[in-house]
């Protein structure tokens, strides 16, 4: 069963993922962020970016398999003049029993 965005675990440790800009205003980089801001670990952690603003965000690191509790990892997006000011990106991913979660995010420059 997928959960979007809600926890229905009966234990209080879950996972929650969330995403967020990071920037490099003085080299003029940005990045997304992805971390797990819950108690448990997440597992396939993924995210998606709809449509033709698929190739501005580098997938390098996805599915990213194991992600600890208060750890993160970062993606580089390739920014420039006519992209849009913000974004809609979708993370999913799966706890230790291999309940699927999802949550829809806006990200903004």
């Amino acid at each position: 069963m997928l959960n979007k965005g809600h926890i229905s675990k009966t234990t209080r440790y879950f996972a929650y993922i969330f995403i967020h800009l990071v920037s490099r205003r003085s080299k003029g980089k940005y990045r997304l962020k992805i971390w797990n801001s819950g108690q448990a670990t997440a597992y396939h952690v993924d995210y998606d970016v709809p449509g033709d603003l698929r190739n501005i965000v580098m997938r390098d690191k996805v599915p990213y398999e194991i992600l600890e509790a208060g750890k993160s990892f970062e993606e580089h997006i390739v920014y420039s003049m006519g992209t849009p000011s913000k974004l809609t990106v979708k993370t999913m991913w799966e706890d230790a029993d291999g309940e699927q979660y999802e949550k829809e995010q806006i990200v903004s420059f």
